[in-house]
């Protein structure tokens, strides 16, 4: 009889611990979301992030639309500075492989 006891108690806390991993991992998805929604990076009303390239530690470029502006940032962690702004006649082209056979992440000028 108690053999039998400690099985149903075995199960009965297998099932806890899948209703309760369930439950964080939906409460994880709805909140990410929720803030994914709620704190869009990359749309305002009168600015937009085009694309976004890492550079290493806390250095990144960014390239941004503000009214018929294309403006090319560079960000760290102790300002952001205005690199070039693109000349708003060319169309922005995405890049080919690099010559090295790697992927090009960032945009350039039209040609």
């Amino acid at each position: 009889m108690g053999e039998v006891y400690s099985v149903w108690k075995v199960v009965w806390q297998l099932l806890q611990f899948v209703f309760f991993f369930a439950l964080v991992l939906f409460l994880a998805y709805f909140s990410s979301r929720l803030l994914g929604r709620r704190y869009q990076f990359g749309g305002g009303r009168y600015i937009r992030l085009i694309e976004q390239l890492p550079l290493g530690g806390s250095r990144s470029l960014w390239l941004a639309e503000v009214s018929d502006r294309v403006l090319l940032l560079g960000v760290t962690d102790h300002g952001i500075t205005l690199l070039t702004a693109l000349d708003p006649d060319k169309e922005l082209v995405p890049l080919g492989p690099s010559p090295s056979g790697g992927r090009s992440l960032f945009m350039t000028r039209g040609r």
